[in-house]
């Protein structure tokens, strides 16, 4: 095996990242990630190898294996109860085997990316290459990001013809609100791209002695250190900003005060403490000014500001145009409390959807698109929230196994008290409470790769003191080594 190859191909697996709808692959123009191209050669080359097999093992994939082979019994057991058609707003508009068949390939293809990230990153020169391709793809979706909203607040014709050569290649949302979104989507995929991962391998990175790098700036006779990991912060926090999305402004604030009470906690200069006090409050204040610009997020702070309660209650929700969002929750709701503890199965709870949704709901815009339109053009109306989803399609029991799933990163990494592991993996629950409030697709790679980074980290650490310990008691490392043998 050529080891050259299975580089080449995992960076351009990791590059394309922010290319989300790709039209011209098999699963629709919707969620089509570009990455899935380049990533089934990458794990069948990376899954020859015995060590990185290992590695996988003794992650938490079991627990989503078991998942997986759940949520599929489900479904199948759901199809056979209940037949394959199942009455939606136009005779043939859905089939049930199909959505369900669709469904679970897309948790198939979370899987893989899931277990792709966890075989090609299997020691600290791996991860480095991991983040460094990352970082490479989401700062190019950044850039075109913050281009998209220059133009749409001061050059529209720009923002027009920019938009059009973008849409030539990838698939755009054109009922999405107005807001910078890079290559992908939509702007709340924009955002969440660059919250849960961007922010929390930036912000964890300017922890990590080993992986932080300083340029030189020259000016005349003096010169001026500069952490790449904050320039490419401040990068992610302009195009955040131009996303004019309220979620991934909220969770960015939130995630990068957090950060700057560890910094100052961690101070030891006079320069720490002029980047927790000063450059990371600056920062946070910018990127909400110009947040600010858009009358979208504008109107919602307004209404905050007159009536901070006003949260609480469906005319909020309405005035700010959640109330469609609002909608899907509460079906998706109501379709679990049907059957609670198995769930209806993969792909099958939009079918009970127009039988569930409130009354209030048929004055909502994005419930009358379902309504009205042609239901197989538009697809199936989805709960837009990956807890919604997983307790209405899997049950309590499928909901609990993907929570241990996700829990056990979290735990295994905050069994060691690194400040880099534990930065990260702060930020990623902040973004990731927020991200599954929005997105409810397996097949996007973002939380994927996120928990995986997180285990390898972790894993990287404790073997790091344990090889550290051994160095010092030479008779356990032989030892360790017999058992090995054995």
């Amino acid at each position: 095996m050529n080891v050259s190859v299975v580089k080449l191909l995992w960076a351009l697996t990791l590059v394309t990242l922010p290319v989300t709808s790709f039209p011209w692959l098999p699963l629709g123009a919707t969620v089509s990630p570009l990455s899935l191209v380049f990533m089934p050669p990458t794990l069948l080359l990376g899954f020859a190898s015995a060590r990185r097999r290992r590695v996988l093992a003794n992650s938490p994939i079991w627990i989503l294996i078991s998942f997986a082979i759940w949520a599929v019994a489900v479904t199948v057991w759901q199809i056979i109860s209940y037949g394959t058609h199942i009455p939606v707003i136009k005779p043939g508009a859905g089939d049930a085997l199909q959505s369900a068949f669709a469904s679970s390939i897309t948790l198939f293809i979370g899987v893989a990316f899931y277990v792709t990230a966890i075989i090609m990153t299997t020691n600290r020169q791996e991860l480095a290459f991991t983040l460094r391709w990352i970082l490479i793809g989401l700062s190019a979706n950044a850039v075109v990001a913050i281009v998209q909203g220059i133009a749409l607040l001061g050059l529209p014709s720009v923002y027009e013809a920019l938009d059009h050569f973008l849409s030539s290649f990838i698939a755009v949302n054109s009922h999405a609100r107005e807001g910078a979104r890079g290559f992908t989507l939509e702007p709340s995929w924009l955002a969440s791209q660059l919250t849960v991962l961007g922010l929390s391998i930036v912000l964890a990175r300017s922890f990590d002695p080993s992986g932080t790098r300083r340029w030189r700036i020259r000016a005349g006779d003096r010169s001026l250190l500069v952490q790449p990991s904050w320039l490419i912060f401040a990068l992610f926090m302009a195009a955040l900003a131009m996303s004019f999305s309220r979620l991934g402004l909220v969770v960015s604030v939130v995630s990068v005060l957090i950060v700057g009470v560890f910094r100052l906690i961690k101070t030891k200069s006079a320069k720490d403490f002029l980047v927790s006090a000063v450059i990371l409050p600056s920062v946070v204040l910018v990127t909400v000014v110009v947040s600010l610009l858009s009358p979208y997020v504008r109107e919602t702070f307004d209404l905050l500001g007159s009536s901070p309660l006003s949260v609480l209650d469906y005319s909020f929700s309405k005035e700010v145009g959640a109330g469609g969002r609002e909608a899907f929750w509460m079906s998706s709701w109501n379709t679990f409390s049907e059957s609670p503890v198995t769930g209806v199965g993969l792909g099958q709870s939009p079918f009970y959807f127009y039988r569930n949704v409130p009354l209030w709901a048929y004055s909502e815009y994005e419930v009358q698109r379902y309504m009205r339109g042609d239901i197989i053009n538009q697809g199936l109306p989805n709960a837009k929230n990956m807890v919604f989803r997983a307790l209405s399609e899997t049950g309590l029991v499928g909901t609990a196994i993907f929570a241990a799933f996700v829990t056990a990163h979290f735990v295994y990494a905050l069994t060691f008290r690194r400040i880099e592991v534990t930065v990260f993996s702060v930020v990623l629950v902040v973004t990731l409470v927020v991200d599954f409030m929005s997105v409810d697709s397996f097949a996007l790679p973002t939380v994927w790769w996120a928990l995986a980074i997180l285990w390898t980290m972790s894993r990287l650490k404790r073997e790091e003191q344990f090889n550290s310990f051994t160095k010092t008691h030479p008779k356990i490392q032989v030892r360790y080594a017999d058992a090995s043998k054995g």
